[in-house]
């Protein structure tokens, strides 16, 4: 069952292919980019601090410490797709 801050099965459809991280990506795979997409609305939809995240969306550190740099403007998409990509791209 869909919650009201996350995204819509067709939403979901609409974007799960232009993330980084699915198998078959260069680098690691990522866990559940659904799960970190529905985190990150959480978090601007409702104003919670990031370390307040309810336990159904997990401590992945590493998402949140990106989301959390994303969020608060220490770190531009294009910077994240930059280090995602590497060098040249």
């Amino acid at each position: 069952m869909r919650r009201r801050h996350e995204l819509t099965d067709e939403q979901w459809a609409c974007i799960r292919d232009h993330l980084p991280g699915k198998a078959g990506d260069p680098g690691r795979t990522a866990a559940d980019n659904r799960l970190f997409i529905n985190a990150v609305l959480y978090v601007l939809k409702t104003g919670i601090p990031w370390d307040d995240l309810p336990p159904r969306f997990g401590k992945p550190i590493a998402g949140v410490i990106v989301g959390k740099a994303l969020y608060e403007g220490k770190l531009t998409i294009e910077d994240a797709l930059r280090e995602v990509e590497g060098p040249g791209a």
